[in-house]
């Protein structure tokens, strides 16, 4: 009984995949205890039509990293996630379909399903914009909570539209996304509209270019996040040659009396280009009575620029947010942008 105990929690990964695979067609004990099940770094070769079409251990192989394929000869898709019944909590992270209905297959099947992560998933095929009927969409099979949903490419609009297609939109606690195209931006604002009160922590990825009045008629309403704690506002791109970044009209928007933390991802070539940006209303909103909970507020700079960091980071300090240096709220964090996740 106390080596079944060690397999409660599955992670498919090259290291464990030796001693994991031959569990599954030899202890029933084992998959019936298996209660969590992860999986990283997969991508499909070819499509198969559910699950269960997926037979021959070169269908999935490792895009990345240590993580492997979690089939092999003789062992299919189906008679896998057949043996987890019990799983009832799923996590797919780095994983790449052929296309979108694959996705719903996988996620669809697991009875007991109670949370599941999906951490920056694709699929090969072209996501169709236009809009699906609701029978399109596989329900899961009982209400779940999303701890992390993490949308970073083109198809983020399938799985926000199969989210809101649910009978019962998943409770999402912490939300990732980028924009995109106009039609990918409507649909997430529509998505935080339906679960933005559930949301805890927003990473908001800015697009390269957008004015104040693009932000206010395409992207999402930050006012629906009514329990927000942490917010992260990612490629802060300053150049003097261009609009000043619409920061301040997000800040607007926020209502989360909740906000803990505000993260600025900033890129700027030189120093000079920290001057483009509107340091005075953004210290000047964030000491108003509208954010009574705030603790932290973290400004990250790139580190592999032509600029100098330390320079760059005292004009931060000494300049453009001196007060919430002095009251010690001020963080500084240098970054590489050729590591980030």
């Amino acid at each position: 009984m106390a080596t079944i105990e060690l397999f409660k929690d599955i992670p498919l990964t090259s290291n464990s995949m030796g001693r994991i695979l031959p569990l599954l067609t030899t202890s029933s004990s084992f998959t019936k205890m298996t209660v969590r099940l992860a999986v990283e770094g997969v991508t499909t070769g070819k499509s198969p039509k559910s699950l269960s079409d997926c037979k021959s251990h070169r269908v999935l192989q490792p895009s990345s990293g240590s993580v492997c394929s979690m089939v092999k000869r003789g062992c299919c898709w189906g008679k896998i996630v057949l043996c987890f019944r019990n799983v009832r909590h799923l996590t797919l992270k780095n994983v790449t379909l052929e296309k979108f209905s694959d996705f719903m297959s996988i996620v669809c099947d697991f009875p007991l399903l109670e949370t599941l992560v999906l951490d920056d998933l694709s699929w090969q095929c072209r996501s169709i914009n236009k809009s699906r009927s609701s029978t399109y969409y596989r329900q899961l099979r009982r209400p779940v909570h999303i701890p992390l949903l993490r949308l970073r490419n083109n198809h983020t609009i399938d799985i926000a539209r199969w989210l809101m297609a649910q009978h019962h939109v998943p409770s999402t606690q912490v939300l990732h996304f980028e924009s995109g195209d106009l039609e990918t931006n409507k649909t997430m604002r529509d998505l935080i509209a339906a679960v933005g009160s559930t949301v805890e922590v927003l990473q908001y990825t800015l697009p390269f270019s957008m004015n104040i009045q693009e932000y206010l008629e395409h992207a999402i309403d930050v006012n629906k996040c009514t329990n927000l704690r942490i917010l992260h506002l990612y490629n802060v791109i300053l150049i003097p040659s261009r609009n000043p970044p619409c920061v301040a009209a997000i800040l607007n928007q926020a209502s989360s009396p909740h906000l803990e933390k505000l993260v600025l991802t900033i890129l700027f070539k030189d120093c000079v280009a920290l001057d483009c940006f509107d340091w005075v209303t953004i210290g000047e909103m964030l000491s108003t009575e509208k954010f009574p909970s705030l603790k932290s507020v973290q400004i990250r700079i790139p580190d592999d620029g032509d600029f100098d960091c330390d320079e760059a980071e005292n004009l931060i300090r000494r300049q453009k947010l001196s007060t919430w240096d002095e009251q010690g709220v001020l963080e500084v964090e240098r970054f590489y942008p050729s590591n980030e996740d």
